[in-house]
């Protein structure tokens, strides 16, 4: 009876330290607006983080920025933040992606502006993407 205690007790000591932890995931993949336009790479599971200004440079004018993804099974946006906005001031906007799995999806951007003091055609819209390929 000892004996099958000790071979039993031995094999779940071994089984609890032969396990392995898999792969640390990449770092998160930092992306700003000097990459609209731009194609990268990203690993299954790597977290993608784009961070863009939101202009807010008089009362009245705006420049608001979204992201969205193209093919939410390669790539899904999981969250959706902004800075503190102060009137007159910048703000951050960050959208943080997911790498789910192996292909190609893009980055969708969409900028809106507001111009009170201009009629609208001199106020465009603004849009961008960046390309991610997921491997």
């Amino acid at each position: 009876m000892r004996a099958v205690l000790a071979g039993t007790l031995a094999v779940i000591v071994l089984a609890a330290c032969g396990s392995v932890a898999g792969p640390a995931p990449p770092p998160p993949l930092k992306l700003t607006e000097a990459d609209f336009g731009r194609s990268v790479s990203a690993a299954a599971g790597q977290e993608i983080d784009l961070a863009l200004t939101d202009v807010r440079p008089v009362p009245g004018s705006a420049l608001v920025w979204t992201a969205s993804s193209d093919n939410r099974a390669i790539l899904a946006l999981v969250s959706e933040k902004r800075g503190p906005a102060a009137p007159g001031r910048n703000q951050t906007y960050t959208a943080v992606f997911s790498a789910r799995s192996a292909g190609s999806a893009n980055i969708l951007l969409a900028g809106a502006t507001t111009c009170e003091a201009m009629p609208k055609p001199f106020c465009p819209d603004r849009t961008a993407q960046i390309g991610v390929t997921v491997s």
